[in-house]
């Protein structure tokens, strides 16, 4: 069964009482991250790590793969032919 986590956004639309039940699901989806992590044996990775080195994973997994998007986007995009003008145009903007 899949963990489902809220985003931001998600949880500033909730109610009060989905918001409590939500925090009441948080020791579960930790108990269940725990043992996943556990079970999967990855080399390198302590089976019990603790709310930072998830926290340090995730950003370090986040990060890559919008880097990598990122270098998708800058390869398939055109030349951008009016780019002296764009230059004078933010020049002037952040003066």
């Amino acid at each position: 069964m899949p963990i489902l986590i809220p985003t931001a956004g998600e949880i500033q639309r909730m109610t009060n009482r989905e918001r409590a039940v939500h925090a009441k699901r948080i020791p579960e989806i930790r108990r269940i991250l725990t043992e996943s992590l556990a079970t999967l044996a990855l080399d390198g990775l302590d089976p019990f790590p603790s709310r930072r080195e998830v926290r340090k994973a995730n950003q370090r997994t986040t990060g890559s793969a919008e880097a990598d998007q990122a270098r998708i986007i800058l390869a398939t995009m055109p030349p951008d032919p009016d780019v002296a003008e764009h230059v004078v145009a933010l020049c002037e903007a952040i003066a």
